[in-house]
């Protein structure tokens, strides 16, 4: 047990534990379905770009499900003094590292799903476009970690972000009926 005061994330973390864990769960399932979008997406479309994205998906990833898997146990054990400061701060730049290569691969993925939508008449076109372009941008600007906003290293540095970016892609797809029958 560390004797110095827990900063104040740690503190607020350690009083919703409840919420944090449910928090990491739901990035968690929200990344599985959209790899299982991307897979369903294989078979639609521009096949090539399509691939591309899963492929860049699949990749990635997992490099966010264990950045999740290593914030939802060892921020909860940080918040409750069970774990070395310095151990808990070494770790955090470690899984930085890998949600970044999430964030510019994830929207990459998101890039590649959108060009393979375009032309597709199953996707209205603006739907297909936006998503390539903001996909593209937002992997850019997470990149490079400019225009830097409020604090964040890329336009929307916001997780969530990469797998509701698709849904421009998906909602006009299963409403055209023309997308895979299950």
């Amino acid at each position: 047990m560390f004797l110095s005061p827990l900063p104040e994330y740690l503190r607020i973390i350690r009083e919703n534990e409840l919420r944090w864990r449910a928090s990491a769960w739901g990035f968690a399932v929200s990344t599985v379905l959209m790899a299982v979008g991307l897979a369903v997406a294989t078979s639609i479309g521009s096949r090539l770009f399509a691939i591309a994205a899963f492929t860049v998906f699949l990749v990635v990833a997992p490099c966010w499900l264990g950045t999740l898997a290593l914030r939802r146990d060892l921020t909860v054990a940080a918040a409750s003094g069970r774990v070395d400061a310095a151990w808990y701060a070494a770790i955090g730049l470690w899984s930085t590292s890998l949600y970044g290569f999430f964030m510019v691969g994830g929207h990459a993925s998101v890039a590649l799903l959108g060009t393979s939508f375009i032309g597709y008449a199953g996707v209205p076109q603006w739907a297909a476009w936006t998503t390539a372009v903001l996909g593209a941008a937002q992997a850019l600007s997470f990149w490079v970690g400019w225009p830097r906003l409020f604090g964040m290293r890329g336009l929307l540095e916001l997780p969530v972000i990469v797998p509701l970016l698709p849904l421009f892609v998906a909602i006009p797809l299963v409403a055209s009926n023309l997308g895979p029958q299950f």
